[in-house]
């Protein structure tokens, strides 16, 4: 019985952590003007899973050389948190994965098949800052793979946070969260990650 106890104990904390970034990213995007880039990201096959990610709707990324599934009950509780909330747009989880040491990466569908991220609020930027209590906050446009990319980097005082909207047949939500002493180690993988991105019928 302490077991199940214990485990049970694990389970709350880690969908409590989870949900602290869940909230934090009702996103709305700032009106001053983010640049556009074509950047390339490094596609270093020692840094990646070898079988990728593939949704039925054609989205694929391999993720990060060790990172693994979460398991099934918490891959569940997870799913329920996010698919539960009253977020905008409303989000369809996909899959997420985690390294030995925590980092985290969470695939979700966006519930809308607006372009040029018109799906998200407009408030998103300030609201990011509020709900983080932070001024680091790094925005970017950019392209990977021809797909069009809207990203967010999130700095606070435990953890990174990268947090990619992705365009194309359907949107998608990816969201990198390491913490802090790890970054470092991560990076490289998280970026070879990126570029490996691919999704179906870039224009509608």
């Amino acid at each position: 019985m302490p077991s199940v106890t214990k485990k049970h104990t694990q389970l709350c904390r880690f969908i409590i952590l989870i949900l602290m970034f869940i909230s934090a990213c009702k996103m709305n995007f700032p009106d001053n003007n983010s640049q556009t880039q074509n950047l390339k990201f490094q596609n270093n096959h020692e840094f990646i899973s070898i079988s990728p990610l593939i949704t039925s709707s054609g989205f694929s990324i391999n993720v990060p050389r060790d990172w693994v599934a979460l398991p099934s009950e918490k891959e569940t509780l997870l799913k329920n948190a996010i698919e539960m909330a009253q977020d905008s747009p409303a989000f369809n989880f996909i899959k997420a994965y985690q390294s030995i040491n925590l980092s985290t990466l969470i695939i979700n569908k966006v519930q809308s098949l607006k372009e040029n991220f018109l799906f998200l609020p407009k408030e998103y930027y300030s609201l990011l800052q509020s709900q983080f209590e932070s001024k680091e906050i790094h925005q970017a446009e950019f392209s990977v793979n021809s797909l069009p990319v809207k990203q967010f980097i999130i700095q606070t005082n435990s953890h990174v946070i990268i947090l990619l909207y992705v365009g194309g047949k359907s949107n998608y939500q990816l969201k990198f969260i390491i913490p802090n002493e790890v970054y470092e180690s991560e990076i490289d993988k998280i970026e070879s990650s990126i570029g490996t991105i691919t999704n179906i019928g870039e224009k509608r």
